[in-house]
Order: C-alpha cells, then structure tokens, then sequence
C-alpha cells in the first residue's frame, strides 16, 4: 500500500505467482462460490443476480485468509483521512487478487466509480458471468486488464467451468 498526499491517492498493488503452490492454483479451476462477505451497497446487493454472484473460491480463501481485515482497515483509516481516489493492481494472481479486493471496496460501498481504478496484468479469471457482469456495469471504464499474447493464465480457469473475465 502506497499513497500519494498531492493527489489524494491510496495504491494497493498485489504481487504475482510466486511459488509452485500459486502457480498450481492458476491451473486448477476451483469450485465458484457465493461471495463472502456479501456485497452490501445499493446496485449490488439489491438486485436480482446478488444470490447468483460467484467467485473463485480459491481466490476467496487465499485472499481472506492473507489480506482482507488489513487491507480493508488501511484502506479505511486513509479514506477517513481524507483520501478520496484508490488504484488497485496485480500481476497474474495478484490481478485476481487485486479484481476481488476492487469487488469488495465498491461492492461494498467504501469507494465509488469514478474514484477507485483497477489495472490487472495477466489476471486469471475470477467471476462468474453475473457478477463479471455486473462489476464491469459499475466499472465502466476504470478497468483496465492488460494481456500477454501467449500467456495462458488469463484464459484460466477455463470457461466451460462457468468463469468469465
């Protein structure tokens, strides 16, 4: 986490693959699961596809158990410190990583388009279609996924697992 007092900016950048236990969990399609904690900001919880919203349940407990509690609270005491603009990134697992902590924050209500900006790398896919469809619908152009012509993570899991980008 980086912040930039000029421009009001918090930074939160996830790194990528980085053991063979991080490279097998890009290659295996775990199972998609509710999100947790549900999505509580209007436009999200409130609409008709809140209960079909899926995610990655490996990302899920990956990120949950490493990050979620310290991050939200940073994240929170920099917005409550007058911080008004937040960019997430992540390379490879760490895009995955970063796309759900950008879930979390706006479908939670803590940031809002057009102040937090997501940018992946050679992200895995972590969504099933009705929430990539809605995260994109509340993103609109602030998501930003970069791909490497043969790079095979950003085609995994596969789509016939029920995961879309």
């Amino acid at each position: 986490v980086a912040t930039n007092n000029e421009t009001s900016t918090i930074l939160v950048a996830f790194r990528g693959s980085a053991s063979n236990r991080d490279w097998f969990s890009n290659l295996v399609a775990s199972d998609l699961s509710p999100v947790r904690p549900r999505l509580s900001a209007p436009g999200w919880a409130d609409t008709d596809e809140a209960d079909d919203f899926k995610a990655n349940s490996g990302v899920q407990e990956d990120f949950q158990s490493v990050v979620i509690e310290e991050l939200n609270s940073c994240v929170s005491a920099y917005l409550s410190e007058g911080f008004s603009k937040v960019i997430v990134t992540g390379h490879s697992r760490g895009g995955a990583h970063a796309t759900h902590f950008t879930l979390l924050l706006v479908g939670n209500g803590l940031v809002q388009p057009p102040d937090i900006t997501l940018i992946t790398f050679n992200s895995c896919r972590v969504f099933n279609a009705a929430l990539a469809k809605q995260f994109n619908k509340h993103l609109k152009m602030r998501y930003t996924r970069i791909v490497q012509e043969g790079d095979v993570v950003p085609h995994l899991p596969l789509k016939k697992y029920g995961y879309k980008h």
